[in-house]
């Protein structure tokens, strides 16, 4: 009898390696994270838009990315 849970997972198509650089968007978790992933040289922007913890502004920051918007000085409430 066996008193833990055992189960397979499958291998993942998605492999991290030094080649590829990665987005990584969220909260201080997230920062983390990415700083361990700079530490051993993996190519990463994080948080490019400053730290985001709901879903929607996620959503939001990675649509302004993929329609490629720019900003303005107004934009910026200065």
């Amino acid at each position: 009898m066996k008193f833990r849970t055992v189960h397979s997972f499958p291998v993942s198509q998605f492999q991290l390696d030094h080649k590829k650089s990665c987005l990584m968007m969220g909260s201080c978790f997230t920062e983390n994270i990415g700083d361990k992933l700079r530490k051993y040289l993996y190519p990463c922007s994080i948080n490019p838009f400053g730290v985001s913890y709901n879903p929607m502004s996620i959503h939001t920051n990675i649509a302004a990315l993929l329609d490629k918007e720019s900003y303005e000085e107004n934009d910026l409430g200065l």
